[in-house]
């Protein structure tokens, strides 16, 4: 099995894409030209319809009829010349839409082999900080210092739970007394009781009858217990905070040293420039997609200008003279009359088979425009799941290519293949550990001075990271 990487795996799809729209280009000149042959050969049925009248109405003094069916031909005529226009519009316009895609793709892939490129760079810079951190004597002392305050965190955070869990515990008796209840909760015995003279009275009498007095002061031991507890863990927690401020200063200045942060920002804004170059292929493939809409209506004769040329012929060829002329010739011996019949019945034949044949080709077509849909999707996702990263790859090129290809073949649906993709993927372990130092401490959505916007990265993993060296990960880590 040879390795397969990211960008090749990018560069398939996309040719893919490009192999899908040349075919669909291809397919739907051949549809228009089969559009075109149903209006020409309904041309030819109204002309056979037009000499079979001629030949039964040479002794009408007017030629009306003949008129009406020459002006019928004529604009038909004009509006396939409409038609042409507007579709010649609509195929330059999809050549430049193409174009323009080709080139932000182009573009995106510089992009992306930038980023890779500081990626990699910044993983080195990354990993040299960090091993001179791990020989510093200073950093490795305040480190001791992060270690220790936090394991006073889970201690005091312990004892608050303990606490919790016996306050739940042993309140339950006073709770399930309501008479004590109701005094507590009218915060008798203490400044904040407020009552009139005879509630006082009555007051009193239920405190001796409950015994109130003596276990007021257990149960409010009871609740202050953990109350201050959690105030000790909390000003634990500001002492472990400023213990980390200490260590990602020491960080901070060894990464400065090494040019981290700035090479960090640097990849951060090209990473923005990576995702404003995706968002102006997005609009181009939407753009795409509205005139690949107006082609396929042009393509299944749904345009206006084929309607009404369609209209034109066929109100010309239902007025009702002709059929009643149409059974007449075939009623008479006259040769002339039979010979236009049969032009009509076969220009009729024709448009069947013509109906027919469009009918497959319009599934077909329906079928690739689907098939490039799907896989427009599956590359949208593929680029924001990061998998054209350079760290990114796929463990079976034969397989990966093998699938895209059963796919578009329509072996494979395309969460069939999606999940292909996912199980081959993996990215490559960076060199430099992602969680280090202040990273494996502290509390959520703290800022960590480790960060590689130009990694692709699995999710998952041990605290710590690995140092595989690199190693590659695939598999279920999706």
């Amino acid at each position: 099995m040879s390795m397969y990487s990211g960008p090749q795996a990018l560069t398939s799809i996309d040719e893919s894409l490009r192999e899908i729209r040349h075919q669909l280009q291809s397919l739907g000149q051949r549809i228009d030209e089969s559009r075109r042959d149903v209006v020409q050969t309904r041309s030819l049925e109204s002309q056979a319809y037009q000499a079979l009248a001629g030949a039964r109405l040479e002794q009408l003094e007017d030629g009306s009829l003949y008129d009406e069916f020459d002006s019928a031909d004529h604009r038909a005529g004009e509006l396939l010349e409409e038609r042409d226009e507007a579709l010649a519009d609509v195929h330059a316009r999809l050549e430049e839409n193409e174009r323009r895609q080709t080139s932000l793709e182009r573009k995106r892939q510089e992009q992306t082999q930038l980023i890779g490129e500081q990626a990699e760079r910044l993983d080195a810079l990354q990993a040299q900080s960090q091993g001179e951190l791990e020989t510093d004597l200073r950093y490795q002392a305040q480190l001791k210092e992060v270690e220790k305050a936090r394991n006073i965190v889970q201690h005091a955070e312990e004892k608050v739970t303990v606490a919790e869990e016996d306050r739940a515990q042993k309140g339950k008796p006073f709770e399930s007394e309501s008479l004590f209840m109701y005094l507590w909760k009218r915060g008798y015995g203490t400044s904040e009781y407020r009552a009139g003279k005879f509630a006082r009275l009555l007051d009193r009498w239920v405190a001796r009858l409950c015994g109130y007095n003596e276990a007021r002061p257990n149960y409010a031991r009871l609740l202050e217990i953990p109350t201050r507890l959690e105030e000790h863990a909390e000003a634990r927690r500001e002492e472990l905070d400023a213990e980390l401020v200490k260590l990602e200063t020491l960080e901070e200045e060894i990464a400065q040293k090494h040019g981290v942060p700035a090479l960090q920002d640097k990849l951060d804004q090209e990473r923005v420039t990576l995702d404003e170059i995706d968002q102006s292929i997005a609009k181009q493939e939407k753009r795409y997609q509205a005139l690949l809409d107006k082609k396929a209506a042009f393509e299944a004769g749904k345009d206006v200008y084929y309607q009404h040329a369609v209209d034109v012929l066929v109100k010309q060829l239902q007025r009702e003279p002709l059929p009643e002329l149409l059974r007449e010739a075939q009623s008479t011996p006259s040769g002339e009359d039979d010979t236009w019949v049969r032009s009509i019945a076969e220009a009729q034949s024709r448009q069947t088979e013509l109906k027919l044949y469009l009918d497959e080709q319009q599934k077909v077509h329906s079928q690739y425009v689907q098939r490039l849909q799907e896989l427009e999707d599956i590359r949208r996702r593929f680029k924001s799941k990061r998998f054209d990263a350079s760290n990114s790859g796929f463990s079976d090129s034969s397989a990966f290519s093998r699938g895209l290809g059963d796919f578009l073949g329509g072996i494979l649906s395309s969460r069939q293949f999606w999940r292909l993709v996912l199980n081959q993927q993996g990215f490559q372990v960076p060199k430099s550990r992602q969680v280090f130092g202040s990273g494996g401490f502290g509390r959520p959505n703290r800022g960590r001075v480790w960060r590689n916007s130009g990694f692709g990265h699995s999710r998952g993993g041990s605290r710590g990271g690995s140092r595989s060296g690199g190693g590659f990960r695939t598999g279920g880590g999706f």
